[in-house]
């Protein structure tokens, strides 16, 4: 894994991603993580119970008159921790890291809130291989899935933007700035 990528939390400080996987890796060891299960036509699926967010952070640009964005830094936070990285190379070994320290699969599956999934997947489609997709409309993803991990829109969850949305939550530390 890149040596650049830690992970923090507040009141915890930094770590090396290593420590942060170690810890990860602890906690499906102890079985503090609750697995729920769902049943659907015959087939069984797990689901990790635990908080997972991913956000990307893009910039714009003209390039020979063409306006052209890259993402410049992203960041995916799984209980109290949050990583980032500057590449998609970096954020395709976390995920095949925490892929094999979580055992996620088909069948044990991550779900990841992505606020605005619709915008984001534009990025994510061009560096990931998604393996299924499900949208209302064309370019309106609501849910989306690589890896073991299953990335959900939260904006089409809660029907707010993210201003909106933290607002509404009562006693939130740190809301949409």
């Amino acid at each position: 894994m890149t040596q650049s990528l830690v992970a923090f939390s507040p009141g915890q400080g930094m770590i090396s991603n290593k420590e942060f996987l170690e810890k990860i890796i602890a906690l499906v060891n102890s079985n503090q993580i609750n697995l729920a299960r769902k049943q659907s036509r015959g087939e069984v699926t797990y689901y990790y119970n635990i908080p997972c967010a991913f956000d990307i952070e893009v910039s714009s640009f003209y390039y020979n008159g063409e306006k052209r964005a890259c993402m410049y830094i992203w960041q995916f936070g799984i209980l109290n921790w949050v990583t980032y990285g500057r590449t998609w190379e970096e954020y395709i070994t976390f995920l095949k890291a925490i892929s094999a320290v979580m055992c996620l699969s088909k069948e044990i599956k991550l779900i990841c809130y992505i606020h605005n999934l619709s915008y984001e997947f534009q990025f994510m489609r061009d560096f990931m291989h998604i393996e299924e997709v499900f949208a209302t409309q064309p370019r309106k993803v609501v849910k989306c899935y690589n890896k073991g991990i299953e990335y959900r829109c939260s904006y089409k969850l809660t029907n707010m933007g993210l201003a909106r949305f933290t607002d509404s939550i009562p006693d939130i530390k740190h809301g949409k700035l």
